[in-house]
């Protein structure tokens, strides 16, 4: 379900008998959608509430992410055409390279994302063939953790369990981030 349809299913479940769509409308939002393949939260507020919304997507929001390795799409999520296929990362490796991505960073935003850019989603864009050009945008990463890893083997366990030399292809990882954070393009 879209966020757009949640609101109008809240919109609907709210409103009285008496009250028609033109008289004494409910105000009804959200505080941010997510990718279509993700599973989450979304926070609907309701009348004056809708107020809260920006303290509310101000906050830290934390994430928990199953990144596989050695492919990108052009999407970067698992809905997109393969692109390129790259050789596995070892343990070692991805363990060194997280804290390069904590702290406050620049990050250049998916080009298919819901993003506008002369007031049209940088998506829709991308499928029309329109060229696209998502600036870098200021976002902190207050926590970046590997989890688990899964090896070729097939077999899983948490990073320590993992020999630096082994390779991972997927690991489960941890994101604590700001506001307007793209988890698909820190992997």
């Amino acid at each position: 379900m879209t966020s757009f349809a949640a609101i109008g299913a809240v919109k609907r479940a709210l409103r009285p008998e008496n009250r028609t769509a033109a008289k004494g409308r409910l105000r009804v939002g959200h505080t941010g959608t997510l990718d279509a393949f993700a599973d989450g939260l979304l926070v609907v507020l309701t009348g004056s509430f809708t107020r809260l919304a920006p303290f509310i997507t101000a906050l830290p929001k934390t994430y928990h992410a199953l990144v596989r390795f050695g492919i990108q799409t052009d999407t970067l999520d698992p809905q997109g055409t393969i692109i390129r296929r790259t050789a596995l990362p070892s343990a070692g490796a991805i363990r060194s390279v997280l804290p390069a991505f904590t702290g406050n960073i620049l990050q250049k935003p998916p080009e298919y994302s819901a993003l506008k850019q002369n007031g049209e989603r940088l998506s829709d864009l991308m499928r029309k063939g329109s060229p696209v050009v998502p600036a870098a945008r200021p976002v902190t990463v207050y926590r970046l953790d590997a989890e688990l890893f899964y090896g070729e083997d097939g077999r899983s366990g948490p990073p320590g369990s993992f020999p630096d030399e082994k390779p991972v292809t997927a690991a489960v990882l941890t994101v604590r981030c700001s506001k307007g954070t793209y988890v698909r393009a820190l992997a």
